[in-house]
C-alpha cells in the first residue's frame, strides 16, 4: 500500500510539472457573491481572437471558511484569496506568476458602468459610489478587489458588472412611476442584476436549441440565494424582476423582494425602527429565512416541509407562488414565450421548485416531464413533448462568462 502511495504522489508531481511547462497564460475569475466567494482558472491562446476559445483549468473553487465577508477584515479576505493561491499551485500546479489577468464580478455598476473595464482608482471610486444601492454586494467586491491587487501586485483585473446586460432595458421597463424627476436628478431607475449569468443562460440555450436567427423569447429564471427573472427577446433584455437595488423582485433566500413600501413607513412611525434596522430586516432576515424561521437553504426548507413544519411548506409554496406570478408577468413584456430556462444553486438543484412552478403555469402551455426533471442532466431539456414551452436547466457558469466578456471587449 505504501508502494501504491508513493507511486501515485510521483505520478500526481509529474503531471503537476507537466501541467506547469504548458500552463502559462491562466485567466482568473473571482466572484464574491452575497454568500460565497468562487474563483475559476481558464487557459487562453493569447493568439486566439475567439472568446469561446477558453479552456477549464480549475472549473469551480469555493472558498470554505465560514467568514462572513461583508464583515471580514482585509486580513481575512488576503488570508481566503492566499488560501486560494496555494491550492491553485498545490492541487492544478497553477503558479501566481501564471495568472496574467483576473475578472471580478460587481454587482451594481450605475448608470456609467456599463462594459468590463480594467480597475483602477476612479473605477473603485465609482464602484463604492454604488455601495448603497447594493449594500451587500459592491463592498464585497470592492474589499476582494482591493484585497487581490496586493496579492497578485500589477496582474491587470477588469471589473465586470451585473447591470450591464440590462442596459438595453426599454424606457417602459427601467421608468418607475413616481415623480419623474426623481430619474433624472437622482438617477431612480430600474437597473436589473444578475445580468452575467441571465446574458450567458440565454446564449447557452439557442446554442443548445441550435437556434441561428436569435428570435427566441426566453425568459430566464436565475432562483438561488438571490433571486431574479429576466425576458430576452432576441438575446437582449427587455425586462427583469429586481429593480433600482437587489433588494425588488422575487422573494429570496434571506430577502424580502417586493414588499408593499407603506411596511416600511409604518414600522418607522409605529415601531421607531430607523431605515438601517429596517434594511438589515429586509435584506438578511426575510424571504425563505423570514418566513420559515428556520434557513434560508431551500434544501433545508424542503427537509423540514416534508418533515412536518407549516411555517417551512409556506415559505416553499410562497417561493414558488412568487416565482410563477413574475414569470406570468414577463410574458406579458415578450408578447409570449418559447423558452423557460432554470438556473442558479435552486433553479438547478431543486427538481420539486421547478417541478411546483411549472404545474401553476400550465394556463400557458407549459408542461414539465417529471423524468427529466428528476434526472442528473445540466444544459439539456426538460419540459414534455406535448409542452408549448420548451423548458430548459442550465448550469450557470459566471466565472467563465465574465472572462468571455473582458475577451469580448479587448479582442
Amino acid at each position: 500500500m505504501n508502494n501504491d502511495n508513493a507511486l501515485s504522489n510521483k505520478i500526481w508531481r509529474i503531471r503537476l510539472r507537466l501541467r506547469r511547462s504548458f500552463v502559462h497564460n491562466v485567466f482568473l475569475a473571482l466572484n464574491s457573491g452575497s454568500s460565497s466567494l468562487k474563483a475559476a482558472a481558464f487557459e487562453f491562446d493569447p493568439g486566439s481572437k475567439d472568446a469561446e476559445a477558453l479552456q477549464d483549468v480549475v472549473p469551480i473553487w469555493i472558498a470554505s471558511e465560514s467568514v462572513d465577508l461583508l464583515t471580514a477584515s482585509e486580513e481575512q479576505c488576503q488570508s481566503i484569496l492566499a488560501k486560494l493561491v496555494l491550492d491553485f499551485e498545490h492541487k492544478c500546479g497553477i503558479a501566481r506568476s501564471d495568472i496574467k489577468l483576473i475578472a471580478h464580478r460587481v454587482v451594481h455598476g450605475g448608470d456609467k458602468l456599463r462594459k468590463p473595464v480594467r480597475v483602477s482608482a476612479e473605477i473603485e471610486s465609482q464602484i463604492e459610489s454604488l455601495c448603497e444601492l447594493a449594500p451587500i454586494h459592491n463592498p464585497i467586491a470592492l474589499k476582494v478587489i482591493r484585497c487581490s491587487a496586493v496579492l497578485f501586485g500589477g496582474t491587470p483585473s477588469f471589473a465586470v458588472f451585473d447591470t450591464a446586460f440590462h442596459s438595453t432595458l426599454p424606457e417602459l421597463s427601467y421608468v418607475y412611476p413616481v415623480p419623474y424627476n426623481w430619474y433624472e436628478e437622482l438617477g431612480i431607475r430600474r437597473f436589473g442584476f444578475h445580468g452575467i449569468n441571465h446574458k450567458y443562460c440565454s446564449e447557452r440555450a439557442a446554442s443548445i436549441l441550435q437556434n441561428r436567427d436569435g428570435n427566441l423569447k426566453m425568459i430566464i429564471c436565475h432562483l438561488g440565494n438571490g433571486c431574479s427573472i429576466s425576458a430576452v427577446g432576441n438575446g437582449i433584455s427587455i425586462d427583469t424582476s429586481m429593480g433600482f437595488t437587489p433588494l425588488e423582485g422575487l422573494m429570496m433566500g434571506s430577502r424580502s423582494g417586493s414588499i408593499d413600501p407603506g411596511i416600511i413607513f409604518y414600522l418607522i412611525k409605529q415601531k421607531n425602527m430607523n431605515p438601517e434596522q429596517i434594511e438589515k430586516h429586509l435584506n438578511g432576515k426575510s424571504g425563505l429565512f423570514g418566513v420559515s424561521g428556520i434557513s434560508k437553504d431551500m434544501r433545508e426548507i424542503e427537509k423540514a416541509a416534508k418533515a412536518g413544519s407549516s411555517r417551512a411548506k409556506l415559505a416553499f409554496d410562497l417561493f414558488v407562488l412568487r416565482a410563477a406570478k413574475e414569470i406570468a408577468a414577463m410574458c406579458v413584456s415578450l408578447d409570449g414565450i418559447d423558452v423557460l430556462v432554470f438556473t442558479a444553486g435552486i433553479g438547478e438543484h431543486s427538481a420539486s421548485v421547478r417541478s411546483a412552478i411549472c404545474q401553476r403555469l400550465k394556463f400557458i402551455g407549459v408542461e414539465i416531464d417529471s423524468r427529466l426533471n428528476s434526472s442528473d442532466t445540466t444544459d439539456d431539456v426538460i419540459s414534455a413533448p406535448e409542452s408549448a414551452v420548451k423548458i430548459m436547466r442550465i448550469a450557470a457558469n459566471e466565472e467563465k462568462a465574465m472572462l468571455q466578456e473582458v475577451l469580448r471587449a479587448a479582442l
